[in-house]
């Protein structure tokens, strides 16, 4: 879900590193219609603004090639394998230890984020219901 979120304020933010989508952005995109289009149609794959098929596709396959316990749950020993090891020890430790922008100072409205949770719902029931979908996924995935 939070993933969704912040594709969803990076989107409508202001600037990059907005950490809020005010009310007029909302409207001025059309968010809330491209959630109805969203629950009516079919085929998520026809949205690609804020979701994505693939790219939760893609996201999936990654956590779950880092996580080798397969415990839902990413470990430092999990992260320093990321990218070939390109993270350095004392990068995941400061990870982990919480430095940086704290998690809770990331917020939205209640609306967006309900909006974005049953996006992601959606996305979910797409994803586990649908195979044909996964192998094509998997196919641009690999292409990409």
């Amino acid at each position: 879900t939070e993933t969704v979120i912040a594709r969803i304020v990076y989107r409508l933010g202001s600037h990059p590193h907005a950490t809020r989508v005010s009310r007029t952005a909302l409207e001025k995109a059309q968010f809330l219609k491209t959630l109805k289009d969203v629950d009516t149609d079919d085929d998520i794959n026809h949205e690609r603004q804020y979701f994505s098929y693939e790219h939760f596709y893609v996201l999936y396959c990654r956590f779950w090639e880092l996580d080798t316990d397969h415990d839902l749950l990413i470990a430092p020993e999990d992260l320093l394998r990321y990218a070939e090891h390109a993270l350095t020890g004392k990068i995941v430790q400061r990870i982990f230890s919480g430095a940086g922008r704290p998690l809770s100072s990331f917020s939205c409205s209640s609306a967006a984020a309900t909006a974005a949770a049953a996006a992601t719902t959606t996305m979910a029931n797409t994803f586990a219901s649908s195979s044909s979908n996964a192998s094509t996924a998997a196919k641009t995935a690999a292409a990409s």
